[in-house]
C-alpha cells in the first residue's frame, strides 16, 4: 500500500534513532560530569537526533541571529537538559514500536552508509576552506528522505531499488513515479519545515544533482562525492549506478577529478571503521 507522502512529510515530527545509541545516551544524561562536546559526538553519528537536536535549537524559542549548523553549536544552545527532553520524547515514540521494515539488509543499511558518507565528506573538506563539522551533519542527513520515504510504501522501500536496478534508471525517477518527488526532494521539505539552516536543506535536497543547488552548490558537490565515496568502501544504499554517477561540472567546481576522489577511499574507510568501534565502544 502506498501512502501520502506530502501528508507523511508535514506530519513526521521526528526519526528514530539507532537502538544501540539510545543506552549510551541515556547513561551519558545521567552522567553529572558529561559535558556538551561528549553528548555532541554521541549524537553526531545519527541522522534522526541530529536532525531534532538542530531542529529544537533553530526553532523560535531558541534562535539567536543565525542558525545552528554543527551539533556542538546545538546542544550548547539548547543545554543538557532539554537534549535529554529530546531523546526521551523520540524514544517514547510509537514509530519505535515498529521495525522499519523493508529497507534494510541490502549492501549496506541505511545508518551506516550514512555514517560512511558523513565521515567522508568531514575527511574529503579538509583543507579545501569548508567546514567538516558542518558538511559532516549535511551527509548524515542526505539521505532522511528514505525513511519518510519508506513509511510512504509501508516499510517496502526495497521494491523500488529492485525496479530501478532491473529499469537500470536512477532511484530518483522511480521514487517521482510513485510520488512526483524523490528521496532528497523529500529529506530538503523535511529539514526545511524543521528550519535547518539553508545551506543543509538545499545540499541535502540536491545531493545527486548539485548544479541544481543555488549558492549551496559547494556543499550539496560534497554530498556527491561523499555519496560515492561510501560505495567505494562498501557501505551502499539504494542503486549503485545511480550514487556512483559523479557530475563533471561538480568535480569541476570543487576542482578535482575522479582518481583525486579514489585517492581518499583508503583514509575514508579507516575513518568510518573508527567512527564505528568508537560508537559501538
Amino acid at each position: 500500500m502506498t501512502k501520502d507522502l506530502p501528508r507523511l512529510i508535514r506530519e513526521t515530527e521526528f526519526l528514530p534513532p539507532a537502538f544501540q545509541i539510545v543506552p549510551k545516551l541515556l547513561l551519558l544524561l545521567d552522567d553529572p560530569e558529561a559535558n556538551s562536546e561528549q553528548l555532541a559526538e554521541l549524537i553526531r553519528v545519527d541522522p534522526g537526533l541530529t536532525a531534532e537536536v538542530l531542529r529544537v535549537c533553530n526553532s523560535a524559542f531558541y534562535t539567536g541571529e543565525y542558525r545552528a549548523e554543527t551539533l556542538n553549536e546545538g546542544v550548547m544552545r539548547i543545554g543538557l537538559r532539554e537534549v535529554y527532553r529530546i531523546v526521551m520524547k523520540v524514544i517514547a515514540s510509537p514509530v519505535l514500536g515498529e521495525p522499519q521494515k523493508g529497507y534494510g539488509r541490502e549492501q549496506g543499511n541505511l545508518w551506516n552508509h550514512s555514517l560512511a558518507t558523513a565521515t567522508a565528506a568531514e575527511i574529503f573538506s579538509r583543507g579545501k576552506g569548508d567546514h567538516p563539522e558542518v558538511a559532516f551533519t549535511a551527509a548524515l542527513l542526505h539521505d532522511i528522505g528514505k525513511l519518510v520515504v519508506n513509511q510512504a510504501l509501508d516499510g517496502d522501500y526495497s521494491r523500488l531499488i529492485k525496479e530501478a536496478k532491473e529499469k537500470q534508471q536512477p532511484l530518483s525517477i522511480i521514487e517521482k513515479g510513485f510520488f512526483n518527488m524523490d528521496h532528497g526532494d523529500a529529506g530538503g521539505i523535511l529539514l526545511n519545515r524543521w528550519n535547518l539552516p539553508q545551506n543543509i536543506v538545499y545540499a541535502v535536497r540536491f545531493h545527486h544533482k548539485p548544479m541544481a543547488a543555488g549558492e549551496h552548490i559547494r556543499l550539496a558537490a560534497i554530498l556527491q562525492v561523499a555519496d560515492y565515496l561510501a560505495f567505494a568502501i562498501g557501505q551502499g544504499s539504494g542503486h549503485e549506478a545511480y550514487a556512483r554517477a559523479l557530475d563533471p561540472k561538480a568535480l569541476n567546481l570543487l576542482r578535482v577529478t575522479v582518481e583525486d576522489i579514489d585517492a581518499c577511499t583508503e583514509e575514508v574507510k579507516e575513518g568510518f571503521e573508527k567512527a564505528l568501534a568508537a560508537f559501538n565502544k
